[in-house]
């Protein structure tokens, strides 16, 4: 093959598309003794690939104070500016403009007694950050901001985008120095930037500068590692408000996440009484995680496939375990961390990744018994809690789930982020409209009708005007418990309003008192999934699988009794009947005080029924067999259905596609023992994992479907690869050598069109810290 040469086309008027082709004018030349030349040569092949238009709208990053009367903005992109801010008051595309200040509105959140800012002009810093200056008689007090930029205003792409969200970030006004963002310069270089100026000086008390490889290593800490490690050297910017580190080896296309000195362990970074603080000294000290942090994309070939490893590795840098996956605002949020207390967000490509914080409000519609939690809480010693050691902002111990939910209100769709926590006599979940750096959690109240038995909510579920959800008990007969919500939207505001109980503990199958003939004998008992399919809800735990129309599961009475679930929701049993549906369907891990077990976080390998999606028409049903213990993996099943004239499956419809003891499983007796994800990625590509050992971890495979065509199904005899017509993606263990795979998600990035799959490892909660696989599709 000859050269390579990349082409970047830009301006106003490029377009490119598939099928164009490239013409090499006359006077190029190779390289030979007897040179031959060009002469208006078009290219061989044509123009193949994915081309689009720029659709990703801007948001805010970052706002932070940087003097008493100056404050720096950070947008996630290059936006649109006029050529002087002298125009502002009369250039015709001013309201678009992030370089002029009548664009940005600065007000106390919430108003308290300081004298009210008043932004009076604006500096550019770069093409996407800017710098606001009060009126100096009007400085900053020790509170909450609310930042927010017109939604006028635009990026720089050829055709404008408006803003996104978020539009709008709260900041404490005269808080400490903090990280804020860091950036890859070179392959051994990157840069810190700070909410505010810091001490310079090289190797001196305090200071964020340092020219030895000692020096430096008191002060930062990347992970994961580059080359042996070392940072040569730090130097300030001229305002010192960032500083540039020269390190030893070679960055890769991954994530690495730089830790800041702030003289406290236990965090990540061991460094003693070392911190580096702001020019004001004293009180200005390096904050706590997680502002001592930020994360960056190495400037190498990018980490794009499964094969070559983990993209982001222990994202939150503070050793958790366990995390969540999933969509929200059209970013990729991680979370809770262990101690629940963080989430962690991204763009679909990996870039302006971010720490994440909670915030709990005392007020006239929520009432705390913790007003200084800042968290969830975690588990210290069983379910008790203590305010100001591990507690919620309501005695809670943990979050047992998190993810976003879509509502559709008086016609318009909304999203909200929700978190489910664990506690005895669990009567709370959390929930947010906010896409704030901090997000401010509001509450509703569900019922548990069993006392100190019902104790995490599970599952969380959005359904036109109404919220559900799956609460776990390991009560005799008062599980699992489910709660129907409406909600109500007045200002864009979502208020959810008082729980109706829909006793799934009377549901035939999957409650304990379902019926005598086939109640649920789990110890502990929650929901698996609440999926609306067409118009069809499918409701599914160790004890089968139900369906039932989305007209009666969300309008039927609350039931008193089985007869009555029976009249009032018309649920149908649609578990497969197949001679090939042998075996127990997993039970719900058992109780424990030190992670929660069945009660805590449940991976999706620890479910009976972790998945059912559509593809290609067909739903596919994702099963774990257990062995005689019930709760201890035996092999994972995929079952699938073709609905019928009406959209449905029944219990006679499905198929099994793969029995888990092919070839790449281990066979008769599987090696890889439990489902753990299955996920589209883009309308043609099908995504299975299974949960390995500590000698095969976990391992992924791809199906790729040309013009309709469905996964084979297979036999312990056949392989998945061979027979079924899935191709192996990565190694086991996706080159980290993990166990499980927790959690997993598919976003699309529409800059470039590419379909992430994101896919979140590890060894399980309390074994090592998790990390972050991914790889994209073009469909």
């Amino acid at each position: 093959a000859g050269d390579v040469m990349t082409v970047v086309f830009s301006g106003s008027g490029s377009k490119i598309a598939t099928g164009d082709t490239i013409t090499i004018a006359s006077g190029v030349r190779d390289t030979s003794a007897s040179a031959n030349e060009s002469f208006n040569i078009p290219s061989v092949n044509p123009i193949s690939g994915s081309f689009g238009i720029d659709t990703t709208p801007p948001y805010l990053l970052y706002a932070s104070d940087i003097t008493e009367s100056t404050l720096m903005v950070q947008f996630s992109e290059p936006m649109f500016a006029i050529s002087s801010i002298a125009n502002c008051g009369t250039d015709p595309d001013r309201t678009k403009a992030y370089n002029c200040v009548a664009n940005y509105t600065l007000t106390e959140d919430p108003a308290n007694g300081c004298t009210d800012v008043v932004v009076s002009s604006l500096t550019v810093l770069s093409t996407s950050a800017v710098r606001l200056t009060l009126n100096g008689a009007t400085p900053f007090c020790n509170i909450k901001y609310r930042l927010t930029v017109a939604t006028t205003v635009s990026d720089a792409a050829v055709t404008p985008n408006p803003m996104g969200s978020p539009n709008l970030l709260t900041f404490i006004g005269l808080e400490p120095i903090r990280v804020v963002v860091a950036a890859a310069l070179t392959s051994n270089t990157f840069r810190i930037s700070f909410n505010k100026p810091a001490l310079g000086g090289l190797n001196a008390t305090d200071s964020a500068e340092c020219n030895t490889s000692t020096e430096c290593g008191l002060r930062y800490k990347i992970s994961p590692q580059i080359g042996d490690g070392t940072v040569t050297s730090a130097i300030l910017s001229g305002d010192q408000s960032s500083v540039t580190l020269t390190h030893n080896g070679i960055q890769a296309g991954v994530a690495y996440t730089v830790i800041a000195a702030n003289a406290r362990d236990n965090d990540g970074f061991t460094n003693g009484s070392v911190k580096i603080a702001g020019v004001t000294g004293g009180l200005n000290s390096m904050q706590a995680a997680p502002s001592d942090r930020a994360t960056f994309i190495g400037s190498g070939t990018a980490c794009d496939t499964l094969v070559c490893g983990s993209f982001f590795d222990d994202p939150f840098q503070d050793g958790s375990t366990f995390s969540f996956a999933f969509e929200y605002d059209k970013k990729v949020y991680l979370g809770t961390n262990d101690k629940n207390d963080g989430a962690f967000r991204f763009e679909p490509s990996g870039a302006n990744s971010i720490l994440v914080t909670f915030s709990f409000l005392q007020n006239a519609s929520q009432s705390l018994s913790c007003i200084a939690a800042t968290g969830f809480g975690f588990i210290s010693s069983g379910f008790t809690s203590s305010c100001g050691t591990n507690s919620g902002p309501n005695g809670e111990v943990g979050s047992a789930s998190f993810s976003s939910i879509n509502l559709t209100v008086g016609g318009t769709a909304y999203e909200l982020l929700l978190a489910g926590v664990l506690k005895d006599n669990i009567n709370t979940v959390y929930y947010t409209q906010d896409k704030d750096t901090v997000l401010d959690m509001k509450s509703f109240g569900v019922t548990g009708t069993n006392g100190n038995n019902s104790k995490s909510t599970i599952e969380l579920y959005g359904i036109e005007d109404k919220v559900f959800t799956g609460l776990a008990s390991q009560h005799g007969t008062f599980a699992p418990i489910g709660n129907r919500m409406p909600a109500t939207v007045s200002s864009g505001i979502i208020t959810i309003g008082s729980p109706e109980d829909l006793a799934f503990r009377l549901w035939p199958h999957i409650g304990k008192a379902g019926s005598t003939a086939n109640p649920n004998s789990s110890g502990v008992v929650s929901i698996d999934f609440i999926r609306l399919i067409g118009s069809l809800v499918y409701i599914a735990n160790n004890g089968g699988v139900l369906r039932v129309s989305k007209a009666n599961f969300i309008n039927g009475a609350s039931p008193a009794n089985t007869g009555k679930v029976i009249d009032n929701f018309a649920p149908t049993l649609v578990t497969p009947t197949s001679a090939d549906f042998t075996g127990t369907s997993l039970y719900w891990p058992n109780s424990n005080a030190t992670t929660g077990g069945g009660l805590g976080k449940v991976r999706p390998g620890e479910k009976a029924y972790p998945f059912i999606i559509q593809f290609q028409g067909d739903l596919y049903l994702a099963r774990n067999v257990a062995t005689g213990a019930n709760s201890t993996n035996l092999r994972g099943e995929l079952w699938k259905c073709t609905p019928d004239g009406t959209g449905s499956c029944s219990a006679a419809s499905w198929t099994r596609v793969i029995s888990g003891m092919e070839s790449e499983l281990g066979g008769i007796i599987p090696t890889h023992k439990a489902i753990s994800a299955l996920t589209t990625n883009g309308s043609n590509t099908l995504y299975i994992g299974f949960d390995g050992n500590s000698t095969n971890g976990a391992q992924v495979f791809r199906y790729r479907s040309s013009s309709g065509s469905k996964p084979n199904a297979t036999t312990s005899s056949q392989s998945l690869v061979t027979n079924g017509g899935w191709v192996k993606q990565g190694t086991f263990g996706l080159g980290s050598g993990s166990d499980y795979i927790i959690s997993s998600v598919s976003v699309y990035d529409s800059a470039v069109g590419r379909y992430y799959l994101y896919v979140i490892i590890g060894d399980g909660l309390l074994n090592g810290s998790i990390k972050v696989s991914r790889q994209y599709d073009i469909n």
